[in-house]
């Protein structure tokens, strides 16, 4: 009982076919006397309007009297959406044929001159078929709709009256039924390592897309042949479903484990805050953290700060970066207190030029004098080069931003670039390179940095964020 449609642009099809010989008209909204006239009286109604020409068949076996394919033909008018009585049609049954049926013949246009446009879509086609089947207490045919996904799709038995169609729906059936597919290559290898091997091919249409063609040995046939179901977009969609099943079926084994994957999450949701919190800290570095959570030896050339964050100056001796760039070890320096001295009084008397021409700036008096030694003065003399200079650049990053580096070991020193303005920290004090407000504002703070003495703590410089142009300040 499913409906056969097809459009006709004249009513020559009423005249040399649903009138044929054999034919028996059983009712419509025309008195007809003859095919002629059928024709003739369609054409003068319809003109420019078309027609359409449907076909409906019982099962082998059954038949249905007048009255009964009458009420047919207008339950299907109505599941249409036309009026059957402001339609022009006839119903005609041919009685020459192994099955009961009838063809009806419909004038798109009403008795009144408007213009009727069908739906005439499969799923339409499909809801009316199923709705008839009901009213007659037929099995209701089961269609395939793309809104619920299934590994099984229902496959017309109308598409399966050749043995290639046959041989590729068994063969498709199997590989989805019993190990779905998760993807089309694997599909294909599936299908061909079958008990009845089908191979797989792409054939370009005219629109533009590929058409799956499926060769077997009895021939070939194409996946829409099959049916809707099986065309290239559903049998990609239906590939998805299984990866979505095999997905599902994964999730569900872990519930077992569940609370342990909790635990797990939480701990690392934990993990990744306290990272940001510390990560957000403006003044904390990564030194100072080593030296919270364990104990470096200094001795053996690990760098780190003190509790006050001051800087240890550093000595040559034969295992430093600079003796082994240039193949010799310097002279070892005696860190005493006299040299400090020393060297702090011929600096505040020299007033030497730097080589950018900023005046040198005096070195202050021996902060030893009024200051106990740190407990770290003895191990950090030992310090090579490389040790010095990372405690300068984390003491630097801890306290300080907006300034580049430029490493000198050729002068056990580096050189602080602030803008356009460059100052050297060495072991023997700061240096300003190139003068300007930045540099000579850090000199007035920052003095004998070096070997002279332990380096200023925060509070002593009592830097502020003021105290620095362009954001030359506490980081």
């Amino acid at each position: 009982m499913r409906a056969i449609t097809k459009r006709h642009s004249d009513a020559s099809f009423v005249e040399h076919y649903v009138l044929r010989d054999g034919s028996e008209p059983i009712g419509g909204t025309l008195v007809i006397f003859g095919r002629h006239d059928a024709r003739k009286q369609l054409s003068q109604l319809v003109d420019r309007h078309g027609y359409l020409h449907i076909t409906l068949s019982l099962p082998q076996g059954m038949r249905a009297e007048d009255a009964l394919w009458l009420q047919i033909v207008i339950t299907l008018l109505e599941l249409m959406d036309f009026r059957p009585m402001q339609v022009p049609w006839i119903a005609v049954r041919h009685t020459d044929a192994t099955c009961d049926h009838i063809h009806i013949a419909l004038a798109l246009t009403t008795l009144a001159g408007k213009t009727l446009k069908p739906n005439l879509s499969r799923r339409a086609t499909d809801h009316r078929h199923q709705e008839l089947a009901k009213l007659l207490g037929l099995p209701a045919p089961e269609y395939f709709d793309p809104k619920f996904p299934t590994l099984r799709p229902p496959t017309p038995i109308r598409n399966l009256k050749s043995k290639a169609a046959q041989i590729t729906y068994r063969a498709l059936t199997r590989v989805f039924g019993a190990n779905p597919p998760l993807t089309l290559d694997e599909m294909v290898t599936q299908l061909k390592a079958g008990p009845e091997p089908v191979r797989f091919s792409r054939m370009p249409t005219k629109s533009g897309h590929d058409s799956y063609v499926f060769l077997t040995e009895s021939g070939a046939v194409r996946g829409s042949e099959l049916g809707t179901a099986w065309q290239p977009k559903h049998l990609h969609a239906r590939i998805a479903h299984a990866m979505a099943l095999s997905a599902a079926r994964l999730i569900i084994n872990l519930r077992p484990i569940q609370p342990q994957l909790k635990e797990l999450m939480n701990a690392a949701r934990a993990e990744i805050a306290e990272t940001e919190v510390t990560l957000q800290s403006p003044r904390r570095s990564l030194e100072v953290d080593r030296h919270e959570n364990r104990s470096l030896d200094v001795a053996s050339g690990s760098a780190r700060l003190d509790e006050a964050k001051r800087i240890g100056h550093w000595g040559t001796d034969p295992r430093s970066v600079v003796a082994d760039e240039r193949g010799a070890a310097d002279a070892p320096r005696a860190p005493s207190a006299a040299r400090r001295s020393g060297e702090g009084a011929s600096q505040a008397d020299d007033g030497s030029v730097g080589t950018a021409g900023g005046a040198r700036r005096a070195a202050g008096p021996d902060r030893k004098k009024t200051r106990p030694a740190s407990s770290h003065d003895e191990a950090s003399d030992a310090l090579t080069y490389g040790a010095w200079l990372t405690r300068a650049l984390a003491w630097f990053s801890a306290n300080f931003s907006g300034w580049t580096w430029v490493g000198r070991p050729e002068h056990r020193a580096i050189d602080i670039r602030l803008g356009s303005e460059v100052v050297r920290l060495s072991d023997g004090g700061l240096e300003v390179l190139k003068d300007g407000p930045d540099a000579q504002n850090l000199a007035d703070k920052f003095q004998n940095i070096g070997a002279a003495s332990a380096s200023p703590t925060p509070e002593e410089l009592d830097l502020k964020p003021d105290d620095c142009a362009d954001g030359l300040g506490f980081g």
